[in-house]
């Protein structure tokens, strides 16, 4: 992770925060650097697994485990179709 993706996730946050926003959201952010590196390499998830998975991340949303980012939510639902 570079510098500039770290600042530019601080600068989409709101002026107060909890650290665990940032950390969730710069693991988010490295975990799809990562997977995008599998691709690339002929590795990846199947989709259905991936759609699972969405699932599961919006159910933890929707009962208050995870703060939303809505710009991410957007990215999910396109997978989703």
């Amino acid at each position: 992770m570079t510098k500039e993706i770290v600042a530019a996730v601080i600068k989409e946050m709101p002026q107060e925060f909890h650290m665990d926003e940032l950390f969730q959201r710069l693991v988010f952010i490295e975990e799809i650097e990562a997977a995008r590196k599998e691709i690339n390499n002929g590795n990846g998830i199947p989709r259905k697994e991936v759609i699972e998975k969405i699932e599961e991340a919006e159910k933890d949303v929707a009962e208050g485990r995870v703060i939303p980012n809505s710009d991410m939510q957007k990215l999910f639902e396109e997978w989703k179709k």
